[in-house]
């Protein structure tokens, strides 16, 4: 359980306490709520897939998609949020929610890890066992992997094996990224940018995708075209 004080706006997280106050006074907020404010409010700027919120706050209980939103829409209501302009939790489609607001600790602010997130098995690959196996031990030894050779042999196919079968060992699991039709390699840190559900509009989306990544650990896997080869690093 997270101890410290999480202050954002005017209101007050008190974690041990089980216990938010708005400018001092005390705001009644419901269990589920609460576990699901401390989720969001102990990442700020993380985007948390609605599975990684089910399982980190309903544990292994069977809970659908609208009883998430109606326990996000009870925390909106608490903080006197608007959907259409958030101040405190947005919603990034397809992916989860965000805390979007400045978040200030009684200490240094130390997120809880989070689930792993739920993953696909992928389809039975016959042949490349010895391959995967390989690419995986690289994997142990260096941050970085190129798998190069003619298109149509399958890179692509052995790579999502490999972050299938590792995505247990990352505490934020695996992201994926098809770059192979982006052709301008301007456009690449904005690709990248989906990938990950970076929340932020940015001037400088390198370096602040840089900065997101700083205290992630996951496993990054993306295809590319051979026709461009001076995309921004990271």
């Amino acid at each position: 359980m997270n101890s410290q004080l999480l202050r954002f706006g005017e209101f007050v997280l008190h974690p041990m306490q089980r216990r938010l106050s708005a400018n001092g006074e005390p705001v009644s907020v419901g269990s589920r709520a609460f576990d699901l404010l401390l989720l969001l409010a102990s990442h700020p700027g993380q985007v948390i897939t609605n599975q990684q919120i089910v399982t980190a706050v309903w544990g292994k209980a069977v809970v659908d998609d609208a009883n998430l939103r109606a326990q996000v829409s009870t925390l909106r209501r608490l903080l006197r949020d608007d959907q259409r302009d958030p101040k405190y939790i947005s919603n990034v489609p397809g992916k989860g929610y965000c805390f979007i607001a400045t978040v200030e600790g009684s200490e240094p602010l130390k997120s809880p890890p989070l689930p792993a997130p739920a993953t696909t098995p992928a389809a039975r690959i016959y042949g490349r066992s010895a391959v995967i196996e390989a690419i995986s031990g690289l994997l142990d030894r260096t941050r970085f992997v190129t798998i190069t050779g003619p298109g149509g042999i399958g890179k692509s196919t052995v790579a999502r094996a490999v972050a299938s079968a590792r995505c247990g060992q990352y505490r934020d699991g695996v992201v994926t990224a098809d770059l192979s039709q982006i052709l301008d390699p301007s456009l690449v840190p904005t690709a990248l940018a989906t990938a990950l559900a970076f929340p932020k509009r940015s001037e400088n989306l390198v370096a602040d995708i840089a900065n997101f990544l700083l205290d992630k650990q996951l496993l990054f896997c993306w295809t590319a075209a051979n026709t461009w080869s001076k995309a921004p690093h990271l």
